[in-house]
């Protein structure tokens, strides 16, 4: 009699927290309709304070997906503002992917042909990669730096650039042609003087490019590099697309990957996109090595920042989760 009434006792105690829980989904439905979807004008932090309370909401729940639900109605509503500093703050308490490709998607039909800039990509991006969830950093990356409205943007920069460019050009001949006509009043026509100063800029601009600009664009770029024959004006179009991918296919390489090498899918979605991995230094250094016998090495301790050491740490232990359970044995043996 005692089991049998423990169990009952059981069944309704969860009874009771399914009621309870399912009210308070209910009650903040009507939140949500009331605060948010029937008023007319909202304010910035109004909206934000609703999307951390719909956030905190489904990390004690277990019905995440109508709060998902609620949250994508918040971000669809005609009468809410979506800027980039509510995506930044609502990035920072850390939702679901589903949440934030809502978010992105809302962001882009509210906004015209505004698009999301690097620094604010990468809050999402970082913790996906923490989880070793390298196909949704992917996904964040097609969303914002490879987006075609982000590469628009960088393109519309480099006219700038080269309007600016031209324009300082021209300027400078305009002087000189005032400058003469005000102190070398005699002189003739200046065609041939400006058609030296024009060929001059021309080919120290063209030699300055080819020297400077992929040192400038792609320094730091990791173990991913541009495919030969990638045009220089593509490089800086996709230059952060570049540098994130080059920590999506580090982090591919430690946890899915064979020997420091990152898996086929990863390489061949890179090649894609116009790039390719580098070859390890360490890798060079030791076919150098062989080659040279040893001569004009130098055994010495290598200098390693600490937190690259506990991010070394972080993406072993989520190798090893990844691993079947004999091998997790093995590894800890």
């Amino acid at each position: 009699m005692f089991t049998r009434l423990g169990r009952f006792s059981g069944i309704q105690r969860s009874f009771h927290t399914y009621s309870a829980r399912k009210s308070s989904i209910a009650s903040l439905s009507q939140v949500v309709k009331k605060e948010i979807l029937e008023k007319e004008n909202i304010s910035e932090e109004q909206v934000l304070n609703m999307l951390r309370t719909c956030s905190i909401m489904k990390g004690k729940i277990p019905q995440g997906e109508q709060i998902d639900s609620l949250i994508e109605k918040i971000f669809a509503a005609p009468n809410v503002k979506i800027t980039s500093n509510v995506l930044r703050k609502f990035w920072l308490t850390k939702p679901s992917f589903a949440n934030i490709e809502c978010s992105i998607q809302n962001y882009y039909d509210k906004n015209g042909d505004l698009s999301i800039n690097r620094e604010d990509a990468m809050i999402p991006f970082r913790q996906f990669l923490w989880d070793g969830e390298v196909e949704k950093a992917l996904k964040i990356v097609d969303l914002t730096t490879a987006h075609p409205r982000y590469i628009d943007m960088q393109k519309s920069k480099m006219r700038s650039y080269l309007i600016r460019y031209a324009g300082s050009c021209f300027g400078l001949i305009g002087a000189i042609e005032i400058l003469t006509r005000i102190f070398f009043a005699d002189v003739g026509s200046l065609g041939k003087v400006y058609a030296m100063v024009l060929a001059y800029i021309g080919n120290t601009s063209f030699l300055a490019s080819l020297a400077f600009t992929g040192k400038n664009i792609n320094q730091d770029t990791g173990p991913l590099r541009w495919r030969p024959g990638t045009l220089q004006n593509y490089w800086y179009q996709h230059n952060d697309e570049l540098m994130m991918c080059s920590k999506v296919l580090e982090v591919d390489a430690e946890i899915h990957g064979n020997e420091g090498f990152a898996t086929k899918e990863i390489i061949q979605n890179f090649f894609d996109r116009k790039m390719i991995p580098n070859e390890p230094e360490q890798e060079i250094m030791m076919q150098q090595y062989w080659l040279g016998g040893g001569d004009g090495f130098e055994w010495v301790e290598p200098d390693q920042d600490p937190l690259d050491f506990l991010w070394k740490q972080h993406l072993e232990k989520i190798r090893n989760q990844h691993l079947p359970k004999a091998e997790q044995k093995l590894s800890i043996e």
